[in-house]
Parts: C-alpha cells; structure tokens; sequence
C-alpha cells in the first residue's frame, strides 16, 4: 500500500449515465484505499481483460516505487541495496526531479527524512514538540540530507546516491503517476474514453458517457472530516488532464499544547508549513504533474501558488483559504 489516508478527495459524478451499456466501471483496492475506472469499451474490449491489465499496473507499481512494500525497488534502495534500472521508478524519479527544480525545491520527494521524522512517513516517528530544541537540532541535522541533488541515475540505469542516510519518498505523486501509467496502458489498448480515480487522484480522457465533460466535486476543507462527499465546495468540468487536492484537513495530530501539526512538511524549513491556504485543487496535463503541484501550493501558500498558476497557460487551480476561494477554472 501506498498512504492510508490520502489527503485529496474527490466524488465522480455519474448520475444516471452509468446505466450506459457502451461504458464500465471497474472498482477495487489497493495502494491503501480503493480505485474506480470508468471507461468506455472500445473495439471489442472486454471488461476481464481490462480489470486484469488495471491489476498488474497496480502490482507493477506496488513493486516499483512503494515505500510501504519491502520488496520494491524504492524500499530495497532506501534500505541500501544496489538496484538495477527500474523503469517506473526512474520514470518517476526524473518526474519528480524537474518538478523539484521548477519548485525551487518546494515539492521535494528527498525530504524522506522529514516526513518519517514528523511522523509521516515510512518509518514510525511521534509526535514532534516545534518549539523544542531538540525538535530543531534534529530537524537541522536532517536538512543536510535533503535535496534531489543527492541522487542521479547510474551508469547501469539504476538510482544512485552520494550519502547512504538519504532516502526518497514520492507519496506526494505517486498516486497521481499511478493513475498516468493506468491511463497510458489504456489508452495503449485503444480506450478513447475513461476516468481513473486512485485514492481520490484523477485523470481523465475524452467524455463520460452522456457525451460530455467528466464532472468532479471538490471537497470543502473541513479538519477531521474523513467522508468524501460530505460537503462540496465546488463542481468541476474537465476531460483530457488530471485533477489532484491537496489539503492539511485530513492527516495532521496535535501536540500537547494543542498546536495542529499538519502532515505538509517544508523542505526549506523542515518544519510542517503555516499559511492561509487550506486546500488546493491542481488541474495539469497529467495527474503525476497535478499531484505534485497541489502538495508544492500547500507549501508555498496562496501568493506563489497563485501567480505561479497564473503565469502557466497549462495549469488552473481552485484555491481554498481562510478568506475564500480563487479560480481560474472555466465556468466557475
């Protein structure tokens, strides 16, 4: 499994096209919740056929870059051993490195380290006390083995690295690089139509089954909420992209002073991040990109996120803070 609970849900609106004969919907479990791909059945797909290539993506991915699975790649390497190339995980991590260096470091997969010290990651941490020395020393001594600068491909194709403490975890993009390698193995089979929801990650393609965009709703942040649906801030129209939120809502805990220690960890700091925005809602080319780029704005806060998305024909956002709501969503 990937992250038990993931912080960014959405509800797929399907209404009563779903009685549509020329579309299936496939559901299961995996990567520590459930999926749904709805598709359409192209020529002369069958459902079995298509449920059993959705699985092995799953387990090609659970095998490559799960930092939960101890025998995958990511693990094995984490753990110290040498790897030989592994296509999906050096697929991700080239990804991952250029959405570093766009971010000036603000979505950081290197951060490892961090997130288990905040107990947030693979390893088991506690909970953290910010203001304590310790707290800080620690965190500082952390930071010195933080940075995609510390990792490049080997010569044999593999991941390699100059410091053996420093480790790498895509949590915040694999789910939506899962749903790309589900939707570019899809479309390999000729599926024109489809959208695949992954712990509530999205990418979609070509129209529902009615014929038109694939509706989303987006969830209104709300601390401690854990349902899908309970409330909805907004109702999206959108096909060919992915769509990924992100927020501080779901995972965090508290210290013994009440302070919310929300599970967003700056790398510049090292510290969980502290600002206004409350959940950010990315639309890009691809779901690995939109991911990425939603953990990057709960970093940054509204200001950057904002002018960044702005600046960028191919991205739009619907940002959530404690003042209200901006978009640059068509239709909204």
């Amino acid at each position: 499994m990937f992250l038990l609970i993931f912080i960014a849900i959405f509800v797929f609106l399907a209404g009563a096209c779903s009685t549509d004969p020329g579309y299936t919907s496939i559901r299961g479990y995996a990567q520590g919740g459930t999926y749904t791909v709805t598709l359409s059945l192209d020529n002369h797909l069958k459902q079995k056929d298509l449920s059993l290539l959705i699985e092995q993506c799953f387990h090609d991915i659970d095998f490559s870059v799960s930092g939960y699975n101890k025998a995958s790649s990511l693990s094995r390497f984490n753990a110290g051993e040498s790897i030989g190339k592994d296509s999906l995980l050096t697929e991700l991590f080239e990804i991952s490195r250029r959405l570093w260096e766009s971010t000036e470091g603000a979505f950081d997969p290197s951060a490892g380290p961090l997130f288990d010290f905040w107990g947030f990651g693979f390893e088991e941490g506690g909970i953290r006390q910010p203001d304590d020395p310790r707290t800080i020393a620690a965190v500082d001594s952390l930071k010195d083995f933080t940075g995609m600068s510390h990792f490049s491909i080997g010569e044999e194709g593999g991941l390699v690295r100059d410091d053996p403490r420093c480790r790498l975890n895509f949590n915040a993009i694999a789910q939506g690089y899962t749903c790309d390698v589900i939707g570019r193995r899809l479309t390999e089979k000729g599926v024109r139509n489809f959208l695949i929801e992954v712990g509530g990650e999205i990418l979609c393609k070509g129209v529902n089954p009615g014929g038109d965009k694939w509706r989303i709703g987006i969830d209104t942040p709300k601390d401690g909420s854990m349902k899908a649906g309970e409330s909805i801030s907004a109702i999206i129209s959108v096909n060919d992209c992915g769509v990924v939120t992100s927020g501080n809502y779901r995972k965090f805990y508290n210290d013994s002073t009440g302070r919310k220690i929300a599970h967003t960890i700056d790398p510049s700091t090292g510290f969980p991040a502290e600002n206004n925005l409350l959940s950010a809602t990315v639309i890009a080319p691809t779901s690995a990109e939109a991911d990425a780029l939603a953990t990057w704005a709960m970093v940054a806060g509204y200001e950057k996120a904002r002018n960044r998305i702005e600046a960028d024909t191919l991205l739009r956002a619907y940002l959530i803070t404690t003042d209200g709501v901006w978009s640059n969503i068509e239709g909204l």
